[in-house]
C-alpha cells in the first residue's frame, strides 16, 4: 500500500509540475506579447514626437483656434473639434504635428484646396458632434444634391467614411445610411467586405430560399425594407443553418435605420452577450433573432417582438410586410483575420517577434481549456484583450504611415500669391478644346444616349482593366436581328460588349474578353460579366460577375447570337433574349424568362486585354521581358491532355497573363510616380491664387490654373509674363469716384456728359 501511495504522490507531483510549466509557458507568451505591444506603442509615440518637433507644435492645445482657408472660405474652429475622431486623416491634419509644414495663405491661415461648402458642412457636423450625447448623435453632414458626391469624396479623403460599399443593394443606396451601418459593425470589430448573398425580389421571399443562399456563410448582415418605408434588420457573427436549434452569436445586434416611427438610427444589442438564443436556425423561417422572437422573418412578413434577448428600440410590436430583403456576407470581420491580412505594415519588427505575436493573436479557439474554469476564463479574457490590442496597434501604425503621405500630397507647402480675376464668359480661357476626353460616351449607340449610363459601363470595364475605345460592330436595327449576321460582324474581333434593349424597356447585356467564333463550343473569358443597367425591375445598375474560373464563360454557336454561361445564363436567338441566371454567373435583378429585343448593339473594345497592354508597353525591351511577353501572348487554350490537366494549364496561363499585366501596371505606376509628385505635390509655396469670380472668392493653386498650356488662363497666371506676385503694390489701382472724375477731365475728346 505504501508503495502505491508513493507512486500516486509521484504522479501527483509530476502532474502538478506539468501544470505549473504549462501555466508559466502561457503566461510568459502573453506577457512577452504585451511587452512587445508596449514597445511598439512607445516607438510610435516617439516617432510622433519627433515629427511634431521637426514639423509642428509640441505645445498644440485642444483649445487652440485654427484658422482655415478652405477654397477661399475662412473657417475657424477649435482644434479639439477638428481632431475628435481619432485615427482619421482629419485628426492628423489638425493635431499640431504638421503645423509648420502645412500650406498657408498670405495671412498665415491653413490652406485646403477643397470645396468650401462641403468642408463647412463637415466642420458644422463636428461642432454638433462635440456637444451631442452618444445616445443622440447628430445627423451626418449634408449638402445639396449637386454637391453630394463631392461631400462624399471629401469625407473619404479625410478618413471620415469607409470606402467599401453595399454592392448591388437596392435598399442602402446612400452614403449616410451605409456609414451608420458600417460604424455599428466596426464598434465590435465586425466590419469587413460585404457580398450580396440573397435578395428576396430575385431569389424569392421564403425560408427555403434564404437558407439555400445563406446557410454556412459565416457573418451576415440582414437588411429589410417594409412596405411602410421602415429600414430594419440584424447582424449575426455566427453562420445560419437549418438545424432547428438556437445558436450563440455574441456580437449579434438588431437595428432600426429609418422610416416611420424611427426618429433616429438605433442599434439594439444583446442584453447578455453569452445568450444561447441569439439566433434561431429553422428551415421554414428566414433570419430569426432572439428567443421570443425579437425579430423573425416568415416568407413576406417580418414580426417584431422587442425586449426578449435584445434591448428594446423604436420598433413597435407587430407584423410588417416586406418590400425587399437582402442578406450580405461580411468577410474578414474578425480581429484575427484583419491582423493576418495586414500586409507590409510591420517592416521594422523582427520576424521572430511578429511570428510569436501571430501565433497568439490568430488562435481561432479559446487559448486554453486545460486549467480550472476560473483560470481558463482569465487567460482567455487576457488573450481576447491582446488580440484587440494588436488590432488597434496595427490600425494606429497604419494610420501613422498614411499620415505623412497624406500631408505631403494634400496639405503641405507655402503659398503667397493672391491674384484678382474677373470672369466674363465660358470661352475666355480657351480651355474647352484642351480638357482631356473621358470615356463616358457609347459612340453611335441607339440605346445608351446619356453619359451617365455610359460612364457606368466604362467604370465596370475599368474595374478589371478592360476599358478602352468602343467601336460599333453590329446593330440589330441596321444589320438585321439574325444570328448569322451577328457572327459575320463580330467573330474574331477580340473583346466585345453587347448591349440589349428589350421592348419592355430593360437595358441589359454582357462583356467578353474573348473573341466570339462560330466553332460550336464553350470558351474561357475570365473577365466576362453580365449586367442589368436600367428598366422595370432593375432598381439600380447591377454587374454580375462569373462565379468561378471555368471554361463556360461564353458559348459559340453559329445558330446563336451572343451567349453567356452554361445553362445558359443569357443567350440571344434572333429577336429573343433568354435569361436564366445563376449557372456560370452570379444572379442579379433579372427574372427568368424570354424577352423580345427592341435593339441590340455589339461594340469592339480595343486595347483592353492584358496581352494588348503588354504588347504596347513601349519601354519593355529586355530579353527577359521579351521571353515573358512571348509566353503571355499564347492565348490559344491547351486541349491536348485530359480535361483536368487542360483546365489546370489554361487557368495557370491566364493567371500568368494577368500577373504580367499587373507587373506592367506596377512598373508603369512607379515610373509615373516622379511625374505625379513633381506636378501635383511639390513645388514652391508661393502658388496660392485668390480669384474674385463675379463677386465669389475662390482660391486654388497657380499650377492648377496653368495646367492647360498656351490657354489664355495659363498665360494670365504665368509669372514669367506678368509682374511678380506677392509684392506690396496692388495689381489694380484703387480710386475713389472723385479721383476718377479728375482723371477723366484730363482726357481730351470726352464730352461733358461722359465726364
Amino acid at each position: 500500500m505504501m508503495e502505491e501511495l508513493k507512486v500516486a504522490r509521484k504522479r501527483l507531483k509530476t502532474a502538478h509540475d506539468k501544470h505549473d510549466r504549462d501555466y508559466n509557458v502561457i503566461i510568459s507568451a502573453l506577457s512577452q506579447m504585451e511587452s512587445r505591444l508596449d514597445e511598439r506603442l512607445h516607438e510610435l509615440n516617439r516617432k510622433k514626437h519627433d515629427i511634431a518637433e521637426a514639423n509642428g507644435k509640441l505645445d498644440a492645445a485642444h483649445d487652440d483656434l485654427v484658422e482655415i482657408n478652405a477654397g477661399g472660405k475662412i473657417v475657424v474652429a477649435k482644434r479639439s473639434n477638428l481632431t475628435q475622431i481619432q485615427g482619421t486623416r482629419l485628426e492628423a491634419l489638425f493635431c499640431g504635428r504638421w503645423d509648420k509644414k502645412l500650406l498657408r495663405d498670405s495671412h498665415g491661415r491653413i490652406f485646403l484646396d477643397v470645396n468650401p461648402t462641403c468642408f463647412q458642412a463637415i466642420v458644422d457636423y463636428l461642432n454638433e458632434r462635440m456637444i451631442s450625447s452618444e445616445d443622440s448623435p447628430p445627423s451626418p453632414p449634408s449638402v445639396n444634391d449637386e454637391c453630394a458626391h463631392i461631400l462624399l469624396q471629401q469625407m473619404e479623403l479625410f478618413g471620415l467614411v469607409p470606402k467599401v460599399e453595399f454592392h448591388n443593394s437596392s435598399i442602402i443606396t446612400d452614403a449616410v445610411n451605409f456609414t451608420i451601418l458600417y460604424d455599428w459593425l466596426k464598434e465590435d470589430g465586425s466590419d469587413g467586405e460585404l457580398t450580396l448573398l440573397y435578395r428576396g425580389s430575385i431569389d424569392g421571399l421564403s425560408g427555403q430560399a434564404f437558407h439555400s443562399k445563406c446557410d454556412n456563410k459565416g457573418c451576415t448582415l440582414t437588411v429589410i425594407e417594409t412596405t411602410c418605408g421602415r429600414v430594419i434588420g440584424g447582424y449575426s457573427n455566427t453562420s445560419w443553418t437549418s438545424s432547428g436549434f438556437y445558436s450563440k452569436a455574441n456580437k449579434a445586434f438588431l437595428f432600426a435605420l429609418s422610416g416611420g416611427g424611427i426618429s433616429s438610427p438605433s442599434k439594439m444589442t444583446l442584453k447578455n452577450s453569452n445568450d444561447q438564443h441569439a439566433i434561431l436556425n429553422y428551415s421554414d423561417y428566414g433570419p430569426t433573432f432572439g428567443s421570443g422572437h425579437d425579430m423573425v422573418v416568415n416568407d413576406s412578413k417580418v414580426k417584431i417582438n422587442p425586449g426578449n434577448s435584445y434591448h428594446p428600440g423604436p420598433l413597435a410590436k407587430g407584423w410588417y410586410t416586406i418590400k425587399e430583403m437582402e442578406v450580405f456576407q461580411v468577410t474578414e470581420s474578425s480581429p484575427q483575420a484583419r491582423i493576418a491580412t495586414s500586409k507590409g505594415k510591420q517592416a521594422k519588427r523582427t520576424s521572430k517577434a511578429l511570428k510569436s505575436d501571430q501565433d497568439i493573436t490568430q488562435q481561432a479557439e479559446p487559448f486554453t481549456s486545460r486549467f480550472s474554469d476560473d483560470i481558463n476564463k482569465a487567460i482567455n479574457a487576457n488573450q481576447e484583450c491582446l488580440v484587440q490590442a494588436e488590432l488597434e496597434m496595427l490600425q494606429l501604425e497604419e494610420s501613422f504611415e498614411d499620415e505623412q503621405t497624406f500631408i505631403e500630397k494634400f496639405a503641405s507647402g507655402d503659398a503667397k500669391d493672391v491674384v484678382a480675376l474677373n470672369r466674363h464668359h465660358h470661352g475666355l480661357f480657351g480651355l474647352l478644346d484642351k480638357v482631356p476626353t473621358i470615356y463616358d460616351k457609347i459612340p453611335d449607340s441607339n440605346i445608351i444616349k446619356d453619359d451617365a449610363r455610359g460612364k457606368i459601363l466604362h467604370d465596370w470595364l475599368k474595374e478589371d482593366g478592360s476599358d478602352g475605345e468602343l467601336t460599333l460592330l453590329y446593330q440589330g436595327s441596321r444589320d438585321s436581328l439574325s444570328n448569322s449576321t451577328f457572327h459575320s460582324k463580330c467573330d474574331n474581333k477580340g473583346c466585345t460588349i453587347t448591349i440589349i434593349e428589350t421592348t419592355c424597356g430593360k437595358v441589359i447585356g454582357g462583356f467578353s474578353n474573348t473573341s466570339w467564333t462560330s466553332s460550336s463550343g464553350y470558351s474561357t473569358a475570365l473577365k466576362a460579366f453580365l449586367f442589368a443597367l436600367s428598366g422595370n425591375g432593375i432598381p439600380s445598375p447591377c454587374k454580375m460577375k462569373s462565379k468561378h474560373v471555368s471554361y463556360q464563360h461564353i458559348y459559340n454557336h453559329s445558330n446563336y447570337g451572343p451567349t453567356f454561361g452554361g445553362g445558359h445564363d443569357m443567350f440571344v436567338n434572333g429577336s429573343i433574349i433568354n435569361i436564366n441566371l445563376g449557372h456560370s454567373y452570379h444572379p442579379g435583378p433579372l427574372a427568368y424568362g424570354s424577352y423580345t429585343i427592341k435593339e441590340i448593339e455589339v461594340f469592339q473594345v480595343t486595347d483592353s486585354s492584358p496581352q494588348a497592354r503588354i504588347a504596347t508597353s513601349a519601354k519593355r525591351t529586355s530579353k527577359a521581358f521579351k521571353s515573358a511577353q512571348d509566353k503571355s501572348q499564347t492565348v490559344d487554350p491547351v486541349t491536348k491532355f485530359t480535361d483536368d490537366i487542360n483546365k489546370a494549364i489554361n487557368a495557370n496561363q491566364e493567371c500568368l497573363v494577368q500577373a504580367e499585366s499587373e507587373m506592367l501596371q506596377l512598373e508603369d505606376s512607379f515610373e509615373d510616380e516622379q511625374t505625379f509628385i513633381e506636378k501635383f505635390a511639390s513645388g514652391d509655396a508661393k502658388d496660392v491664387v485668390a480669384l474674385n469670380v463675379s463677386g465669389t472668392i475662390m482660391v486654388t493653386k497657380r499650377s492648377t490654373l496653368c495646367t492647360a498650356e498656351d490657354s489664355a488662363l495659363a498665360q494670365q497666371f504665368d509669372d514669367s509674363k506678368w509682374t511678380e506676385q506677392g509684392c506690396n503694390a496692388p495689381r489694380v489701382m484703387e480710386w475713389t469716384p472723385d479721383e476718377v472724375s479728375t482723371w477723366a477731365k484730363r482726357i481730351d475728346g470726352l464730352t461733358e456728359d461722359t465726364r
